[in-house]
């Protein structure tokens, strides 16, 4: 894979690490509880990619979402993106932000199994020239599945997004799908992991981007817990390998 189609894979990678944020830290799954009525949390997560050898990156998103019901929350997804090419200098600035929200229609605790969804678009306000963004907006919609199992918890998702074009591009539209648990192991600890893909769309290639997490996150004082996760590409159409660290408070 040459750089340019490694850079090109890197920015899409990035769009959907944006939508991570409604997850459990540092997940890309999702789970069905919003955040309460009322309530604001704020994420804040550093990722570094190594997509290839040619190139590499630094990604930090700034998430803030509000209980607006007790079952419907929005929020919005604030992306700083400093990337680096062998031979080229480095890139950094504002990327494409994204706004969403999600709707628990079955609670998790008192059914079989929770149900929610959530529904986005990706703005394209970041600078497509620098490559900071795709210029063009993109919709998606994703479905939550998440069971609990006594101390255990199973999360399963499917999604759609459907891909902005821009003239002289062809790009298809994306389904992505996952399967992560979280499972306590020492005092305010979690220990988190996930299966997580979705098709390629660059209609060019038939690899599909699959990579694995393992992560935890710990309660550092009250209303503010730190999280650290690695992740690995299962095929070449994924990073190599990814290194995430954040905290998460509500208020």
């Amino acid at each position: 894979m040459d750089w340019i189609r490694s850079l090109l894979l890197l920015l899409f990678i990035n769009v959907l690490l944006y939508s991570s944020a409604w997850a459990c830290r540092p997940l890309t799954v999702d789970d069905c509880p919003p955040i309460e009525k009322g309530k604001i949390g704020i994420e804040s997560g550093i990722s570094s990619l190594k997509i290839s050898d040619y190139v590499s990156n630094l990604t930090e998103v700034t998430s803030v979402k509000y209980g607006i019901f007790n079952n419907i929350d929005v929020g919005v997804d604030l992306p700083y993106l400093n990337f680096t090419q062998n031979g080229a200098p480095n890139i950094s600035g504002l990327g494409d932000a994204i706004v969403k929200t999600k709707i628990n229609v079955v609670p998790s605790e008192d059914h079989f199994a929770g149900l929610s969804f959530t529904a986005g678009a990706k703005l394209s306000n970041g600078d497509a020239n620098k490559g900071l963004g795709s210029g063009a907006t993109d919709y998606s919609i994703n479905s939550i599945l998440t069971k609990e199992l006594d101390k255990l918890s199973m999360h399963l998702n499917l999604g759609y997004t459907m891909i902005g074009q821009i003239a002289g591009q062809s790009l298809r539209n994306v389904l992505n799908y996952g399967c992560a648990f979280e499972a306590p192991f020492i005092a305010d600890a979690t220990l988190l992991g996930e299966i997580y893909g979705f098709t390629n769309s660059d209609p060019a290639s038939d690899l599909n981007p699959l990579t694995a997490t393992l992560g935890a996150n710990k309660k550092v004082i009250s209303g503010l817990t730190a999280d650290a996760g690695f992740s690995v590409g299962l095929n070449d159409a994924a990073p190599q390998n990814v290194f995430m660290i954040g905290l998460t408070t509500e208020i």
